[in-house]
This record gives C-alpha cells, sequence and structure tokens, in this order.
C-alpha cells in the first residue's frame, strides 16, 4: 500500500509558509515517532521524525499553481529506502510584509498493488 499525495498552490506564488518536503531515506527508522490520532470520528497513526541534523529537507522558492509536488507519506512495503516523506510547512525569515496568506489544495491517494 502506498499513500502518496499531491500539492500545489491554487492562486498566486507562495510567499510565507511554503511547503516542505524530506528526503525519507534520510530518516531512520529509529528516529520515527508513532502517535496516534484520536478524533470524534477518526482513529490513526502517524509517523512523526524526531529531530536529528542529518535530515534533507527540500521546498520550491515561490512556488506556482503550475508546478506541483508528488510525495509519499507512507509506504508499507518492507524493503522501500523510505517509509515516509516527513513534510511541514515553515516560516520563511526573508519575507516582505505583508504577505498573501498561503492558499493551497491536496489532493491524496491510497495506491494498492499486489508488487
Amino acid at each position: 500500500m502506498d499513500y502518496s499525495s499531491i500539492w500545489r498552490p491554487i492562486r498566486h506564488a507562495i510567499e510565507s509558509w511554503p511547503l516542505a518536503v524530506c528526503d525519507g531515506s534520510t530518516v531512520p527508522k529509529e528516529k520515527l515517532l508513532e502517535v496516534d490520532h484520536v478524533r470524534k470520528y477518526y482513529i490513526g497513526e502517524s509517523l512523526y521524525p524526531l529531530q536529528s541534523p542529518g535530515y534533507k529537507w527540500y521546498y520550491l522558492n515561490r512556488q506556482t499553481r503550475n508546478e506541483v509536488i508528488l510525495f509519499k507519506n507512507f509506504d508499507s512495503k518492507p524493503d522501500v529506502p523510505a517509509k515516509c516523506c516527513p513534510h511541514t510547512s515553515f516560516m520563511k525569515e526573508m519575507v516582505s510584509a505583508p504577505t498573501q496568506p498561503r492558499e493551497s489544495i491536496e489532493l491524496r491517494a491510497l495506491v494498492i498493488s499486489s508488487a
């Protein structure tokens, strides 16, 4: 099972709080903390990376609506180099104020295969 996302802005270039994705192969399994999500209509789990200077993070500077980011949230196969792709948004330090709020859309896909 592969759980992936496609993410992009919907109006203007992202000036503040861009999406950053981590190269999951730089995150060792022992640095992933499994946490429970308990909500009124949903119970699930997520993996959170513990802090480490060895992670490789990437983002698109001023990402436009014509640029998409495709990333794997989780892969259940035992032999893959990256179980997940940690991701977050972050405040850019050198943003000239004021900026428009980030507006984005995300499409999630659950892919089930026998391969």
